[in-house]
């Protein structure tokens, strides 16, 4: 699947409104896997039908996404869609220039 969706992404044909939908996907995906290596425990819920069912729930209480402006900025929909209580910071880096460690050659 991921494959596939590199495939529509990378393709120079692929149109505008495509490339959209194939990159938010795959940023979703990448966003759920990421979930799902938090640790989690089993808990016994009840459904309306009053059947016990064994699920898992994350153990983790706060998620918080830190969005680097200008590059984090297209997961911040998937993280909020995925993990609905978790928080959000943005964070602007800026590039520093070091003209000491530049030579120049003639």
């Amino acid at each position: 699947q991921i494959k596939g969706l590199h495939t529509y992404i990378r393709n120079r044909e692929t149109a505008r409104d495509e490339f959209i939908f194939y990159s938010e996907r795959l940023i979703r995906l990448v966003i759920e896997y990421s979930l799902s290596l938090l640790p989690f425990e089993t808990v016994s819920v009840s459904t309306p039908q009053g059947i016990q069912y064994e699920g898992r729930r994350c153990t983790v209480k706060k998620i918080c996404g830190v969005s680097i402006l200008r590059a984090g900025e297209t997961m911040e929909k998937a993280l909020s869609e995925c993990a609905k209580t978790s928080r959000l910071v943005k964070f602007l880096s800026k590039p520093i220039l070091n003209l000491e460690n530049l030579s120049c050659t003639t």
